[in-house]
């Protein structure tokens, strides 16, 4: 099983390039991460986001497998 860690550093990194390509970049301030099943190693995976609510400069997002 994926480790906790590598799972949110995934979505962490994948958030920010995003933003990067969209020409937002941005910094993580908060990352709160909900497991609701173990992640299998050695098998494709996608990671999923949309922004949720834009309050000026801060935006959030929510995402899912």
């Amino acid at each position: 099983m994926a480790h906790g860690g590598a799972i949110a550093a995934a979505c962490d990194d994948l958030l920010g390039f995003t933003l990067w390509i969209a020409g937002t970049p941005a910094v993580t301030r908060n990352l709160a991460i909900e497991y609701l099943a173990p992640v299998p190693l050695h098998q494709p995976h996608r990671i999923s986001a949309r922004i949720s609510v834009r309050q000026g400069r801060a935006l959030h997002w929510r995402g899912g497998r």
